[in-house]
């Protein structure tokens, strides 16, 4: 996979993405850091625990990919992901396989099932790099 780290000296990033990883469980959010840290391109991580607080870290910071966690407190995923500009890649990651009926209602760049493989994640989170290099005019 052509995004994750090379071990060159000297290596091209087009384009640099800050992420948003919004789920109320520290350690899935500790692993998705993780496996981020394996990736070009990744500029600033940001996290949080709730629905209402990715709102406004999102007009804050203004990430281009977003990682919802579907059942959080306050506002749930998908009604975060409602409300966020269509810039934005989101990638759904939930242990509740009975919401992806429920994602018709949004735009979203892919769906993790919680526990995912590394290689899952890695594809899933391309295809959202994807999207958003084709929106910002870069190559992939």
């Amino acid at each position: 996979m052509a995004f994750l780290k090379q071990p060159y000296l000297f290596r091209l990033v087009l384009q640099m993405f800050d992420v948003l990883i919004a789920d109320d469980e520290q350690l899935a959010r500790e692993t998705v850091k993780f496996l981020l840290a394996q990736c070009d391109g990744i500029g600033t991580v940001h996290e949080t625990n709730n629905g209402k607080s990715t709102l406004q870290l999102v007009q804050q910071y203004h990430p281009k990919i977003v990682m919802l966690d579907i059942e959080m407190p306050n506002i749930n995923g998908i009604e975060v992901a409602k409300q966020l500009p269509d810039d934005i890649s989101v990638i759904f990651i939930t242990a509740f396989s009975h919401f992806e009926e429920h994602m018709s209602a949004v735009k979203c760049a892919g769906y993790l099932l919680k526990p995912f493989k590394d290689d899952e994640f890695y594809e899933c989170f391309e295809k959202a790099r994807a999207i958003q290099l084709e929106l910002h005019g870069q190559a992939i």
